[in-house]
């Protein structure tokens, strides 16, 4: 029977690269979703009406 190989425990790990954004991609989606949507929702919350207002909630809520 043939030996199996040992894996290596950090496989799936990327080295690190030296930057600002230098941490995994799937928390870079989720930093760009986050500003997307605190943008966003912060544009329409500024509005005097309450209706947009609303909206500016549900956007962040629904975007985040």
């Amino acid at each position: 029977m043939a030996k199996r190989r040992k894996l290596k425990q950090n496989r799936f790990q990327k080295e690190p690269e030296q930057g600002l954004f230098s941490f995994d991609p799937i928390r870079q989606n989720l930093l760009k979703w986050g500003a997307i949507a605190g943008g966003a929702g912060g544009l329409l919350m500024i509005q005097t009406s309450i209706f947009w207002q609303i909206v500016g909630v549900f956007v962040v809520v629904m975007i985040s």
